[in-house]
């Protein structure tokens, strides 16, 4: 019979790593990456979200323009300029 094996998670140290800047800088880079790949019209801002509790940095990418906004709707650019992001 198998041992159980428990996993106990240093919740400082995993938070640390969240928050660091490289973190914060590659999420940031991502974004401005998917923005760049949608094209005109399209902006990153910069948050902090509370998950349970747990802050984390995260970007979200907009459409800030009538015309982005129409595009996203009817070509779906924003969503295909998602995987821009792998290569960030």
């Amino acid at each position: 019979m198998a041992k159980s094996i428990r996993f106990e998670f240093n919740h400082a140290a995993f938070q640390q790593v969240l928050n660091a800047p490289e973190v914060k800088s590659r999420i940031r880079r991502m974004g401005d990456a998917v923005a760049q790949a949608a094209g005109e019209g399209f902006e990153v801002q910069e948050y902090t979200a509370n998950y349970g509790g747990s802050p984390r940095p995260m970007v979200v990418v907009r459409a800030d323009s009538i015309e982005a906004k129409l595009a996203e709707a009817t070509d779906k650019t924003l969503t295909r300029a998602l995987d821009a992001a792998r290569g960030a």
